[in-house]
């Protein structure tokens, strides 16, 4: 049988199927079953052809679809947020570490994350390694992929290094030094070193590498004695700065006196560490062109941090110890009362090791222990 150029077709339903045309149809505005079937069959086919199936897509699916993008949208940007936040929280930290107010390390903030230009043989070796890594870290750690390899790691690794090269054991940072004297020896310029360097001027850069400046100096000087006809004579020992390099290694001192490091023939490093009351390490380094400007310097600093620390124990020694806190609430106290004015509860709770809400929950009760005491 046919009827406008449609045929009679056999198709097995199940009962609920045939129940759900039924109960569809009329709502469809279609004036049979059969209509509504062919709608349904022409509609998935069309979905599964089509180039873009948002096409047959209904407004409900369509709204849910964006809904939930949009919240999706929403949930990184928070994430973002929070990233943000976090790292505003380390600027806090370091700040606080260094003995610095947050709006003298804010302006450094864009010194903090800098752009480097590699030779392209080591840009293909690292595209070579990421092809294969299975960490977002360069230099992932070998226990927890997903973390950066620590400090520590390097330092233990460039030891072994210089162990098998039979090269007497350096500092990391040293490296460092290395290649700024290194730079300015081959011609780099004093501002583009600065940037490579993280320097806030290039004026800090000057004043710690001043003898090499000064040696390209005395070179610029000849190449235009040179230029002018005459003979310079040549000194082989500077034609090679590096051939009479010696580290020089620390030497013993007492405690309570910091350390002296010589960097090269013309820069020492001063460097005190002292225990703070809640027991971290804060160091301060002095930089000097001679052994005795950097004693000179090192003396200051020792009197400038012991003068700091000091102050700190004094104050705490008028605040009694409060009975009956429970442990998390002794950790906020303990750092609540070295850093009274310290009111971010993320910070706090970073430097007392408890939840973020924790600290919104007792610093209230807690600060005014530390007043009323």
């Amino acid at each position: 049988m046919i009827e406008n150029g449609k045929k009679r077709h056999t198709v097995w339903l199940t009962d609920e199927a045939w129940n759900m045309v039924g109960g569809e149809y009329k709502a469809d505005g279609c004036s049979t079953q059969n209509e509504y079937i062919e709608k349904a069959i022409r509609f998935y086919t069309g979905y599964r052809k089509a180039d873009r199936n948002e096409r047959y897509l209904t407004d409900a699916i369509s709204g849910v679809l964006e809904t939930r993008l949009g919240a999706l949208g929403d949930r990184i940007g928070k994430l973002l947020f929070k990233m943000a936040v976090e790292e505003s929280m380390m600027m806090r930290l370091l700040a606080m570490d260094e003995s610095l107010t947050f709006s003298e390390l804010e302006p450094l903030r864009k010194w903090a994350i800098r752009k480097l230009v590699l030779p392209p043989a080591v840009v293909e070796v690292f595209r070579e390694y990421r092809k294969t890594a299975k960490s977002r870290w360069l230099f992932p750690s070998p226990k927890n992929l997903d973390m950066p390899l620590t400090p520590g790691s390097m330092l233990r690794r460039l030891h072994i290094i210089l162990e098998r090269a039979g090269c007497k054991q350096i500092r990391f940072h040293d490296l460092r030094h290395t290649f700024a004297t290194m730079a300015l020896e081959n011609g780099m310029d004093i501002k583009t070193l600065s940037a490579i360097l993280g320097h806030v001027s290039a004026a800090t850069t000057l004043d710690i590498y001043t003898h090499i400046t000064s040696d390209m100096l005395s070179e610029a000087a000849a190449k235009i004695d040179r230029g002018l006809g005459n003979e310079v004579a040549e000194n082989s020992a500077e034609a090679n700065p590096l051939t009479d390099f010696q580290p020089v290694m620390r030497r013993t001192r007492k405690p309570g006196t910091g350390c002296i490091a010589q960097i090269n023939d013309h820069l020492f490093e001063g460097r005190y560490s002292p225990t703070w009351p809640d027991g971290t390490k804060h160091s301060k380094c002095i930089y000097a062109h001679t052994r005795e400007e950097c004693e000179e310097k090192l003396k200051v600093l020792i009197q400038q941090l012991n003068a700091e620390r000091k102050a700190i124990l004094d104050r705490l020694r008028g605040i009694p110890s409060p009975e009956k806190l429970t442990k998390k609430q002794r950790q906020i106290w303990e750092y609540m009362k070295i850093y009274p004015d310290e009111t971010n509860y993320s910070t706090i709770a970073k430097g007392a090791n408890v939840t973020r809400h924790t600290v919104a929950k007792w610093y209230e009760m807690i600060k005014k222990i530390l007043v009323n005491g």
